[in-house]
């Protein structure tokens, strides 16, 4: 009987009863034993017919399969039509198959380590856990997949051994590349300032300036190869390949300026918005991200391109202030659907960001006013006091006593909280920029009103956005907001007072960023009660604070010409307020086209940025995680000194000026 046809199983059970038979003869049982010897016998025979049968179907043993696979492997690895190599613990070559010899153009290779036949191989990639590595070599890219040889129990072989697998994919990559060049991204572009630009061009001049709009963006996109639709006055949708893209991004789309420095008669200098959706999605999926990012460029002032790429943004432009838009239709619009759902809400509580300023406060005021008018129950949500706003609190205690019950602490306002609130963000749309981060995530129902440039980190999916980069101030879209709401605003001579007071912090006393309805907003404010000299008072310093700031001043350092850099070292609790002011008057000194006042925090440091508006604070302190206008921006940096966040605060000025330029 050929024993390799003995299945593991028939082996298993004849060592069983064979052993049982011994046992029981040994011991005085030989009934016992001799039935053992019978089924011993019989299961022999069955075990042999079962080989008999096993062989007659062409079934291999075990033995057979194992020898049939090891003379398998030598063949395939011998004959492997790709390149083989093994080296050793010292990465040294041990063996090598003939495709190898072609690849690397050495017949003798035995001994000589990888790195001097590869300089370029990465090492990493020997002693790491990755499956394979991609490496250009000779012309040509390859996939080298790796694998270890269990040597240990071999004393006589290497201690370590590594077979390297060679697959040249040099084809696949050039067809993924054409593959990726040609994909059909979409850019969805706007003309910011359409309507302004039409109205305002003399009748002469307005068709011979519409359709150079037309022929400019035709003429630029159409030597990139691309496909421009106009499907609205103001809008196009173009597509264009990645590869063209790519180039138009290293132009750092200059027709932004192109279109700028457009003049044909036309009194408002045109400007565009761009979004484009760098993504290898379907069409209809690249026309939505378009969309999306071109609403972040007009979130953030318009005359800028944003990329959209994997989640990310890319941004272009931004360096020129944003222009009013005279059509009020969309505060209207704003209006009517935040009346209706204050109507729907049980609570609704309105909050500024951290460190809240008279515009957070003053417009926070006047929102309250327009939900006491709906007899609904507002709050205003206030952690704490700060002096920016100290005076117009101290004015509430007087003038309007009633008013200070509706000031609650974010822990009061978790405990108010029902199933059907409302929550309205003052100047902020960044959950983390809130007094209370938490209502955010709480409340279903979150409304912005904002005026700052759209960021990144944008409150996702608000029921009602209302973000306008042109306004001087959230307290002049709220001033605007309450005359449509309702015909009789009634507000108190104090609420006037505190929507001028967050007007005239943002304008520097209606210096920047003043356009017609900033003025039609003051007068309406006016006409409601608003003293002027009041509001003024509520920004008077005391000495000591007169002090510290001409201290700052006197520290300032001017980089580059035309930018003062100035600090505060001392730790204060109006620190940010000093800050804001010394940059402000900064500019004030000839040549000074911006300024930037660092203040020293607890646990790290404010920058307050101020310019003129021929330099973008706003896309300076972006770089460093801020944000905020074109001529008015700041960012808090933790766990940091003044010396590095002023050395951080030069890199970002220095990759500015370099974009720039």
């Amino acid at each position: 009987m050929n024993r390799r046809f003995i299945t593991d199983k028939s082996k298993i059970l004849l060592l069983m009863f064979g052993s049982f038979a011994v046992f029981a003869l040994s011991f005085a049982y030989p009934t016992f034993g001799k039935l053992a010897i019978i089924i011993w016998i019989g299961l022999l025979i069955f075990a042999y017919v079962d080989s008999n049968k096993l062989r007659s179907k062409g079934i291999m043993s075990d033995e057979q399969i194992y020898k049939l696979l090891d003379t398998t492997t030598k063949n395939a690895v011998f004959q492997m039509p790709f390149p083989l190599t093994v080296i050793d613990e010292n990465n040294e070559v041990i063996w090598y198959n003939t495709p190898f010899i072609d690849l690397t153009g050495n017949k003798q290779m035995v001994g000589i380590s990888l790195k001097k036949l590869m300089p370029d191989f990465p090492k990493s990639f020997i002693d790491d856990s990755t499956l394979f590595s991609n490496f250009f070599y000779k012309g040509k890219w390859y996939r080298v997949f790796k694998h270890h040889i269990d040597t240990e129990k071999s004393p006589d072989l290497p201690k370590k051994a590594l077979i390297l697998y060679w697959v040249e994919d040099t084809e696949y990559r050039e067809l993924k590349l054409r593959m990726e060049n040609e994909y059909v991204s979409c850019i969805t572009l706007i003309v910011d300032n359409y309507d302004e630009v039409r109205s305002s061009t003399p009748d002469s001049s307005r068709p011979l300036v519409m359709a150079e709009i037309d022929s400019v963006i035709n003429a630029y996109f159409s030597q990139f190869n691309a496909m421009v639709r106009k499907y609205e006055s103001d809008r196009y949708l173009v597509l264009v390949e990645m590869q063209y893209l790519a180039e138009i991004i290293s132009r750092r789309f200059d027709i932004l300026d192109e279109m700028r420095e457009l003049n044909l008669g036309n009194k408002i200098p045109i400007t565009l918005s761009i979004g484009v959706a760098q993504n290898f999605l379907s069409p209809i999926e690249s026309s939505k991200e378009s969309v999306a990012a071109v609403e972040v460029a007009l979130g953030r002032g318009g005359d800028q391109a944003v990329v959209k790429k994997e989640g990310t943004y890319q941004y272009f432009g931004g360096k020129s202030k944003a222009v009013e838009k005279r059509n009020k239709v969309k505060a209207r619009v704003i209006a009517d659907a935040l009346r209706g759902l204050i109507d729907q809400a049980d609570h609704v509580f309105i909050m500024g960001h951290k460190n809240p300023d008279m515009d957070a406060i003053g417009s926070g005021i006047g929102i309250w006013r327009a939900v006491a008018n709906r007899n609904k129950a507002g709050y205003i949500v206030l952690n704490s006091s700060n002096p920016s706003i100290e005076n117009l609190l101290k004015r509430m205690a007087i003038e309007e006593p009633g008013l200070g019950k509706y000031f609650i602490n974010g822990e009061t306002a978790i405990d108010l909280l029902g199933e059907n609130d409302l929550l309205i963000m003052m100047d902020h749309h960044q959950a983390s920029f809130s007094e209370e981060p938490k209502l955010v995530d709480i409340i279903g129902q979150v409304v912005i009103l904002d005026h700052h440039r759209r960021g990144e980190d944008i409150v996702k999916n608000p029921i009602l956005m209302y973000l306008e980069p042109y306004a001087s101030s959230t307290s002049e879209l709220v001033t605007e907001i309450l005359s449509y709401m309702e015909d009789d605003h009634q507000l108190t001579k104090f609420e006037a007072d505190a929507l001028m007071a967050g007007i005239m912090v943002d304008t520097k006393d209606f210096t920047y960023q003043t356009g017609v309805r900033t003025f039609e907003a003051a007068a309406m404010l006016k006409r409601a009660g608003a003293d002027m000299a009041a509001v003024k008072q509520l920004f008077c310093d005391d000495l000591e604070t007169f002090r510290l700031r001409s201290s700052a001043i006197q520290s300032a350092e001017i980089y580059r010409d035309h930018m003062a850099i100035a600090w505060i070292r001392d730790v204060r609790h109006d620190s940010i307020l000093i800050a804001a002011q010394a940059a402000d008057d900064l500019l004030h000194f000839n040549g000074i086209l911006a300024s930037f006042v660092i203040a020293k925090l607890q646990n790290g440091v404010h920058i307050s940025g101020r310019s003129t508006g021929e330099i973008s604070v706003q896309l300076i302190l972006e770089k460093l995680g801020g944000g905020g206008h074109l001529t008015s921006a700041g960012v808090q940096l933790k766990d940091i000194d003044v010396e590095q966040a002023k050395e951080r605060l030069i890199r970002a000025i220095d990759e500015y000026k370099k974009e720039e330029n």
